[in-house]
């Protein structure tokens, strides 16, 4: 996954006042071993605009709306083949190959 650069801000009060500072560095982000690694039940959530996060995944399948899940799903895939099936170009019959004349 490699690096990105943060910048930091640090703010500090003195007798003479505030200051205000702003640091560069950069932070590691997780090699493609490091995700592999990731224990079971876990996943590595990629959003535009935030952090990657690690994040805990709940098996869907324990939860008690599993069923309609279960079914939801299978009605979908079924609705998607459907229309996949309709949008699939009619194949033409076959046209024999020319055939070659011979001379005699």
């Amino acid at each position: 996954m490699g690096e990105h650069r943060i910048t930091e801000t640090s703010v500090s009060h003195s007798r003479q006042g505030r200051s205000v500072s702003h640091s560069s560095r950069k932070e590691r982000i997780y090699s493609a071993a490091d995700v592999r690694a990731l224990p079971k039940g876990t996943a590595l959530l990629l959003l535009t605009g935030i952090r990657a996060a690690v994040i805990t995944l709940r098996p869907w399948m324990a939860e008690p709306y599993a069923d309609r899940l279960r079914a939801a799903t299978k009605r979908a895939e079924r609705d998607i083949t459907r229309r996949a099936l309709r949008k699939r170009p009619q194949r033409s019959p076959r046209s024999r190959p020319p055939t070659t004349l011979s001379r005699r």
